[in-house]
């Protein structure tokens, strides 16, 4: 039985000249490690979507991906979004947080500092430590 897609010249010894593999030999496949950046978040998404979640915890999710696998994994983080999972997600790109978030909520030492509807977080008066943030005004300490 042929599968649908040819064998790569990494297939085994027993499969290489055939053209194809048998459906169950893995010889050859690429593991998920192998995938790009951008290709293992959409493949964790997809793995967790699978489970259909009331609420979905994602922790810098575009962090080290390049501009077109970041709008990719983002337009699958609003879709989850409409679709009625609650996404609490952790970023530090401002631009981000305005594309995607209903609330935005700013923690310093693990604390919370302050939470609101998005427009007003960035629109209104924030407290010191958040303001600086915005401005990219804050110290590292």
């Amino acid at each position: 039985m042929k599968r649908a897609f040819q064998s790569s010249n990494k297939a085994c010894a027993r499969h290489r000249g055939a053209g194809s593999r048998p459906i169950g030999c893995h010889c050859g496949v690429d593991p998920c490690h192998a995938l790009s950046g951008g290709q293992q978040q959409r493949l964790a998404l997809a793995r967790a979507w699978a489970l259909q979640p009331d609420i979905l915890f994602l922790d810098e999710p575009t962090a080290s991906l390049d501009p077109s696998a970041k709008r990719e994994v983002e337009s699958l983080i609003a879709e989850f979004g409409q679709d009625g999972v609650s996404v609490v997600m952790s970023t530090h790109n401002l631009g981000q947080a305005k594309r995607l978030a209903s609330h935005v909520a700013y923690l310093e030492a693990g604390q919370l500092v302050v939470q609101r509807p998005v427009d007003a977080f960035f629109n209104d008066t924030l407290p010191e430590a958040a303001a600086q943030f915005l401005k990219g005004e804050l110290p590292w300490t």
